[in-house]
């Protein structure tokens, strides 16, 4: 049998970045709110939250995840517990 080639860290980070993004895609789209009202809100183009909630390897900024975050009424504790499966999102 193949032996298993180790996750760097780097590639353990990108997948997390990927969930992260994913999870938050999904809020933002059940959120009910425009795109381009979110990306007001936050200060950015409706091009670039576009990027940041679809594209593969887009950085996602800590502030801007707090940020969207806020304007969708998730609180930050809850988005996180949520992603790895500790409890449900609740909105504010």
């Amino acid at each position: 049998m193949p032996r298993k080639e180790p996750r760097i860290a780097q590639d353990v980070a990108a997948e997390e970045v990927e969930k992260t993004r994913t999870r938050l895609r999904e809020l933002v789209e059940a959120s009910g709110l425009e795109g381009e009202t979110i990306a007001e809100e936050a200060g950015v183009s409706p091009a670039a939250l576009v990027r940041v909630l679809t594209q593969p390897g887009q950085k996602l900024h800590y502030s801007r995840l707090l940020s969207i975050l806020r304007i969708i009424n998730v609180e930050p504790a809850s988005f996180f517990a949520d992603l790895y499966g500790l409890v449900r999102v609740r909105r504010r």
